[in-house]
């Protein structure tokens, strides 16, 4: 079999390493140590999912095993879960159904002959136990998922043979433990022309599956969204080509849609919130790499009002309520101008916020939205006439 160039396969790994860029909320584990944190007491290094005021995350051992921690935020508990011997996990998309955290892990087989053996792991939170469900074969270490109901679950796969790669969307079914392929691409990178899925969305609101496309044709490259309902017809598809164009440059990381509101980030860390009308998807608040917009991390299916963003270069949380659309702006650094946000998981009606200091102090607080939608100082309309550009007057 032919090998796939460098510049290629650079580009496959990019897209599906959603948790891997420089980007603090997207959580690559370390040793506290390596870190250079005084994070200690937190037990794991970074926490992935939250669920019922328990934080779940995971540290590499020096032997490069993975342990397993489970922070109870209310009891104020930490516990090892279990070990696990893996190399890659797409943290920033895991799925929990009914209490169980599905993941894949990704380990080498032969990377000059582009060959990963993925691992879909399931964490069970009612016992505590950690075990393997099985495993594919793809040319990409890292897999992510979202979830479509408390039974199913989306993943991304990439595959490829001879000159073409195949991005595959599967649909995952807990209770009979099926694998079922949803749709899929291909791209044939000898000649340069296909389509490729680049990423996608389930979002519970619509119920609808939301997939970003880029189509090459002899350089030409094109990008869209097709819309795809439970009974896996496709009813609309939308060209993003150019409300997409200051994004898109760069392969996409991160993209997330509810209701009809976009959030889309690059591996440039440039972002963008957006909403689909009539005349098409307009953005109304866009941020770059110095200047950042993060969206928070969850791993539910759910259906409620609020989606929750923020900047962690000055602690500020930005909370999009999709019923008034309005955006309310919230200083969390309590007048510490070195205080940053790290990451933010949300799980419904609550969110943990990970911060840092100067001193390289790590802080985990559990809040509930009721809370924070008390402060009222800064609520903003939106309106996509005047797009909000995050630069130094909005600091």
């Amino acid at each position: 079999m032919k090998k796939v160039n460098l510049t290629i396969m650079l580009m496959l790994l990019l897209i599906l390493s959603s948790c891997t860029n420089n980007d603090p909320s997207d959580n690559t584990f370390q040793t506290p140590e390596d870190r250079g944190l005084d994070s200690k007491e937190l037990g794991a290094s970074g926490y992935f999912a939250l669920y019922q005021q328990i934080a779940y995350g995971y540290n590499f051992t020096t032997d490069s095993r993975c342990k397993f921690y489970k922070y109870d935020l209310s009891a104020e508990t930490i516990e090892v879960i279990d070990y696990s011997d893996v190399m890659n996990m797409a943290t920033n998309r895991c799925s929990m159904l009914d209490g169980e955290l599905y993941f894949y892990f990704g380990n080498p087989i032969d990377e000059e002959d582009n060959k990963f053996v993925n691992t879909l792991y399931k964490l069970d939170t009612k016992d505590n136990s950690v075990s393997k469900i099985y495993d594919v074969i793809t040319c990409t270490p890292l897999i992510y998922t979202r979830p479509k109901s408390e039974n199913e679950f989306y993943a991304l796969m990439l595959y490829l043979s001879d000159d073409i790669v195949t991005s595959q969307l599967i649909e995952y079914n807990r209770s009979q433990e099926s694998v079922s392929s949803v749709y899929e691409k291909k791209f044939d990178y000898e000649k340069m022309r296909g389509e490729q899925i680049i990423s996608f969305d389930y979002d519970a609101n619509t119920e609808k599956l939301y997939i970003l496309i880029t189509e090459n044709n002899d350089g030409a490259y094109e990008r869209k969204i097709e819309v795809m309902n439970n009974n896996g017809v496709i009813e609309n598809s939308m060209d993003v080509t150019q409300v997409f164009e200051n994004i898109a440059h760069q392969v996409i990381s991160k993209f997330y849609v509810a209701n009809s509101y976009i959030y889309l980030q690059n591996f440039s860390n440039d972002a963008m919130i957006a909403i689909m009308t009539d005349d098409g998807i307009k953005p109304f608040i866009t941020g770059d790499y110095e200047f950042r917009l993060n969206r928070a991390s969850d791993c539910l299916v759910t259906n409620e009002r609020y989606q929750y963003f923020y900047r962690g270069d000055i602690a500020q949380i930005i909370i999009l309520d999709m019923v008034e659309s309005t955006l309310r702006f919230i200083d969390m650094s309590g007048g510490d101008s070195s205080a940053r946000i790290r990451y933010i998981l949300s799980d419904k009606d609550e969110i943990l916020i990970s911060m840092i200091d100067n001193d390289k102090f790590e802080s985990i607080t559990l809040y509930t939205v009721r809370d924070l939608l008390a402060n009222n100082d800064d609520v903003r309309k939106i309106d996509v006439n005047n797009v909000i550009v995050l630069n130094e007057q909005e600091n």
